[in-house]
């Protein structure tokens, strides 16, 4: 059974006001498959015209059976769509908060000042692909994993050095990753 997408009135409104064009999904869809093929042909370590046609039909194969069984006939380029622009943020953010999470713990750990504890944050976040990704991204970053989600409250286990308030512990682990998430919506 498929779960159910929650629809925010602010995410609807985003969505009323800028349905794209049949050429805008087109374009979107083309650039997803262009994405899972450079992602299949990283994964495989081979760059050759069979590699790549068989990471394109991957592709199209993934985002077709996407669209019809779990979507219910929406368009997963649309619904989940990110300018190049924040993907490339996005991206580069996370790589530089995963390097200096990881010297960060690796500190910590040398000097044997660790305390583990477990934290709830909360997001400003509403739409469903966008809380997954925070979750994910505080997944990625060492010294933090997700445990649970339960609608815009995360809750983290943390390794830390030091008691903060909640204001402090939430800026802390979400990061500008919010911030870029929100932009994304609007």
């Amino acid at each position: 059974m498929a779960a159910e997408l929650t629809r925010t009135p602010k995410v609807e409104a985003i969505a009323a006001k800028s349905v794209p064009s049949g050429r805008v999904s087109f374009c979107r869809s083309a650039t997803v498959v262009g994405v899972l093929t450079i992602f299949w042909v990283s994964l495989n370590e081979t760059f050759t015209l069979t590699e790549t046609i068989t990471g394109m039909v991957v592709g199209i194969v993934a985002i077709v059976l996407t669209n019809r069984l779990i979507l219910g006939g929406q368009s997963y380029a649309d619904r989940f769509w990110m300018s190049p622009g924040t993907v490339i943020l996005y991206s580069g953010y996370l790589l530089y908060k995963i390097y200096a999470a990881g010297f960060s713990a690796l500190v910590r750990l040398i000097r044997g000042n660790i305390q583990v504890a477990i934290v709830d944050i909360n997001t400003e976040l509403s739409d469903d692909c966008s809380i997954a990704l925070l979750a994910n991204s505080i997944t990625l970053t060492p010294g933090t994993v997700t445990l649970d989600r339960q609608g815009k409250r995360i809750k983290i286990i943390w390794l830390t050095d030091s008691e903060q308030d909640l204001t402090a512990r939430n800026k802390l682990i979400k990061g500008a990753f919010e911030r870029i998430l929100l932009r994304r919506l609007g």
